[in-house]
């Protein structure tokens, strides 16, 4: 039996460029919000002789000498490509999405209500993390809202957080009701004060004029008792 006729269709044309003949790893993607720049790494085994411009982060439409790239704002679907001195080109087995870059201040707006501040806040990005108003703690009610005490006159410093570490801040002061305002325990100096001067007053006043009044008498009444026995004495000698 003659064998069979060989097959005449010729093999496919090899591809200048194959990819994935060397591992690559790329890291830096942020896993948590943050209000920082992304830092994408490539990183290639040692053994392998590179291009001179050897990384892409584009799918090959630029190439450039740096294995690290900065993105300034979410990005996605980041193509890396890495080719080596004879052209062999290993593309990431993935796309990258930078979707973790907040760096927007959380909105912020304060009115009163009921001798209450109502803290309004928004963050469309990584959400909102936290509310103080003078550095303690406020949490939502029962329906998602802010609120806190007017307790007494002052500022009152609130301050919104965001997942990203963004912060909104505004100074809200307050001037009291009627009855805050006439408290009388601001007068206690005043009272004080009156008390002190009219003491000393009649400490020097009254003491000195009773010594006066006193020396007054003793003098009069001395001169009383002579005029009296020298009276009394010449009439008895007449007699």
């Amino acid at each position: 039996t003659p064998d069979p006729t060989p097959d005449s269709t010729p093999d496919p044309t090899p591809d200048p460029n194959p990819s994935n003949v060397f591992e690559i790893k790329v890291i830096g993607n942020a896993s948590d919000w943050t209000n920082s720049n992304v830092n994408l790494e490539i990183i290639v085994d040692k053994s392998v002789t590179l291009d001179s411009k050897p990384y892409s982060f584009d799918g090959g439409k630029t190439w450039q000498a740096e294995n690290i790239k900065t993105y300034t704002e979410n990005t996605s679907g980041i193509k890396v490509m890495v080719k080596d001195y004879e052209g062999n080109i290993t593309t990431y087995e993935e796309t990258i999405d930078i979707d973790k870059i907040d760096k927007e201040k959380p909105s912020l707006k304060i009115n009163t209500k009921d001798n209450k501040l109502e803290i309004i806040v928004d963050d469309n990005a990584s959400g909102i993390k936290n509310v103080l108003v003078n550095g303690k703690e406020i949490e939502k009610d029962k329906d998602g809202k802010y609120y806190a005490e007017l307790s007494s006159i002052g500022e009152y410093k609130v301050q919104v957080f965001d997942n990203a570490g963004n912060e909104s801040t505004e100074t809200y002061t307050y001037k009291g009701t009627e009855e805050q305002k006439t408290d009388p325990t601001d007068t206690t100096t005043k009272t004080d004060t009156t008390t002190k001067t009219d003491t000393t007053t009649s400490t020097k006043v009254i003491p000195q004029t009773g010594k006066k009044l006193g020396i007054i008498g003793v003098i009069i009444l001395t001169i009383g008792i002579g005029l009296y026995s020298r009276i009394r004495y010449k009439g008895i000698k007449l007699k």
